[in-house]
């Protein structure tokens, strides 16, 4: 039988990696977000007006297809009330340490493993998410070995 496929797309999300509910892991980059943006608020406070807010987001963004850059995400959707030019050059560490806040992602068992194998077999690798941040993938490749 001839094969003719070039290339796999790996979905990310609960697919190759899971979310993993870590407190201390998640409290550590709410506390990170709210040193950030300077708020004096409860991190967990904090945090919990940020998701509602990111809530609304969400649902502006699926209404319009699109995705707002990472600068106007925080000045425009989730810290309006504080100086847009101190938080948009945060925009990235910012979401980041939001994707943080909901836990740790792993890759499943065996996930290396399978990626490696295709690789060695010649197939073209591409990764197919619809991440919110431009710093996670590239920071979980490095530290995983991909």
């Amino acid at each position: 039988m001839k094969q003719n496929i070039e290339a796999i797309f790996l979905d990310l999300g609960n697919t190759l990696r899971f979310l993993v509910k870590d407190e201390a892991h998640m409290s550590q980059a709410r506390r990170k977000i709210a040193e950030l943006v300077g708020t004096d608020e409860d991190p967990e406070a904090f945090f919990e007006k940020l998701n509602a807010r990111y809530k609304t987001y969400r649902k502006w963004a699926f209404e319009n297809l699109t995705e707002a850059p990472e600068s106007d995400l925080w000045t425009r959707w989730l810290t309006p009330d504080f100086p847009a030019e101190k938080i948009a050059p945060l925009g990235m560490e910012l979401t980041y340490q939001f994707r943080q806040s909901a836990g740790r992602r792993v890759v499943v068992d065996h996930g290396k493993e399978v990626v490696v194998e295709l690789h060695r077999r010649g197939y073209i690798l591409g990764i197919i998410s619809n991440l919110i941040s431009s710093r996670e993938i590239p920071d979980w490749m490095d530290a995983d070995g991909f």
